[in-house]
């Protein structure tokens, strides 16, 4: 759980991948993941506020 600030305050959940964990079809499951979640519609399901990524070890990040 976190906190965001910006543009409101509120509480969100963050997925994080594990250090290690960063291949290429992981990170291609949590993008159609986040597709996936984005175009539904429903109380009981997450809803997706923002994605990014810190560069990925590749990149240092």
């Amino acid at each position: 759980m976190a906190q965001q600030t910006e543009p409101i305050r509120r509480k969100v959940a963050l997925k994080i991948i594990k250090p290690g964990m960063d291949t290429r079809q992981v990170i291609a499951r949590f993008e159609v993941e986040r597709q996936v979640l984005a175009l539904m519609d429903h109380p009981n399901i997450a809803k997706v506020l923002d994605a990014g990524s810190t560069g990925g070890s590749e990149k240092g990040g």
